[in-house]
């Protein structure tokens, strides 16, 4: 069970979650679905279409080709849409995710390949210096992270020492900046230390926040494991490892107390991941998989086309509210204590005045909200949806991209374990069977 699961839903709003928090499709197909007091008609209105429109033989849909295929795209949906919530909200975050690997490549938790996605990361950042020409730094950055892959694969071959510790530093480049640029945050400068830990088979890749990316305390990290870093941008100093299973176990928790004590010594106060003590202990990443309403309307959105620059910047307005009052109530309730982030944050109105109001209170405000490649300003709508393509989000569906991953078993010819390749159009496996898909209606 992940820790999210035991903050419980939020009152007067229908869900449909399993056990790992992931949106159940109850209606396969019907994209732009909303549920409602009448879903029970509505459901069984779908139930009947769908009926009357059976696949034909050459053709397969994509919400049954899913179960065959081991690639859950809501999985997929529900963890870019939480993690980058996470990012932009105002507070430290700490992600856990595993990736399998079958010898040639690894897959996410969803099913798909990460390969792709690194491949594309590197076209992608032509596009964004295209656009913005101050990020140029992002193409260095990009073959870093890309080189990092490399050396995943090497840890699962045994090649390499089966810990590594990425720091990956603010852009140099953007220290002087004043405003939030390309998902980036001038004001936070976070630093993402990933620590990626191969074990039975299995990586598991933990992202920490550390506010601020202090220099004497991230070089502190490598002084930690016997390295002193070199001039320059860290992202590409990657630090080896071969440890026991004992010190692998809780490596984030110990690194990031290295950085908040080199902070300590010199700034004084207590810190936690670069942030005063008394805000930096709620994980917003637990926080928004907490507020199931807001989620799963996005992932609504996203289907139907519709999660554009505006719904993005309401919907973390709102969570920035919630947030802001948890920690009102925290500190006044029990200081000390770690609170169910639900247990205390409640929408007191219609769920959509809420986000007009609180989107419209942040952008008089002007706050900006950065992460994963995008900034959203009170004043930027208008490049938002270039910014969102480009990054993955807003009106492009999942099944608008290509993705590679291996199909528990070919729903044709029975052969396991085929590596498929699904398109927009088509479902193509390595056993050399071929699908075109059916393009649905809703």
């Amino acid at each position: 069970m992940e820790r999210g699961d035991v903050f419980g839903r939020r009152p007067n709003v229908v869900t449909a979650f399993d056990g790992e928090d992931t949106l159940v499709s109850i209606a396969p197909n019907a994209r732009s679905l909303t549920v409602s007091l009448g879903a029970q008609d509505v459901l069984a209105g779908i139930d009947a279409v769908l009926a009357d429109r059976q696949p034909q033989p050459d053709e397969v849909g994509e919400d049954e080709l899913n179960e065959e295929r081991g690639y859950d795209p809501n999985k997929r949906l529900y963890n870019d849409l939480t993690t980058m919530f996470a990012e932009m909200a105002d507070g430290q975050m700490r992600t856990p995710f595993e990736y399998r690997f079958d010898g040639q490549e690894f897959f996410a938790e969803d099913g798909s390949a990460i390969r792709p996605i690194f491949d594309d990361s590197l076209a992608d950042a032509e596009r964004i210096v295209a656009r913005n020409p101050l990020l140029g730094f992002e193409k260095r950055r990009r073959y870093h992270e890309r080189a990092e892959l490399s050396d995943m694969e090497a840890m699962a071959r045994g090649e390499q020492g089966n810990t590594m510790i990425v720091v990956s530093d603010f852009p140099a480049e953007l220290m002087g900046a004043t405003e939030d640029v390309g998902g980036y945050n001038v004001t936070r400068r976070q630093t993402m230390l990933r620590v990626l830990v191969w074990r039975d088979g299995t990586l598991k890749m933990y992202s920490q926040t550390l506010d601020g990316s202090d220099r004497q305390a991230l070089e502190a990290i490598y002084e930690f494991f016997g390295k002193e870093a070199r001039p320059g941008e860290l992202l590409g100093q990657r630090i080896h490892i071969e440890l026991p299973d004992d010190a692998q176990d809780g490596l984030t928790d110990k690194l990031t107390n290295i950085y908040d004590t080199n902070l300590a010594a010199r700034k004084g106060g207590n810190w936690h991941a670069g942030r005063p003590a008394e805000d930096g202990m709620v994980n917003t990443y637990d926080f928004v998989r907490a507020q199931h309403d807001l989620v799963q309307r996005a992932m609504t959105l996203h289907r139907s086309g519709r999660l554009n620059g505006d719904e993005i910047y309401n919907t973390m307005a709102a969570i920035t509210c919630r947030l802001r009052e948890f920690r009102s109530v925290v500190s006044t309730v029990d200081p000390d204590g770690y609170i169910a982030p639900s247990t205390y944050v409640s929408p007191l109105w219609n769920l959509e005045q809420e986000l007009q109001l609180a989107g419209k209170e942040a952008r008089e405000a002007g706050q900006t909200f950065s992460a994963c490649g995008v900034s959203l300003g009170s004043s930027e709508e208008g490049s938002s949806s270039d910014q969102l393509a480009s990054a993955g989000y807003g009106n492009k569906s999942e099944s608008s991209a290509d993705c590679v991953f291996i199909s528990k078993k070919c729903p044709m010819c029975g052969t396991k374990n085929v590596r498929t390749l699904s398109t927009a159009t088509f479902v193509k496996g390595s056993c050399g069977c071929f699908k075109k898909k059916v393009k649905t209606t809703t």
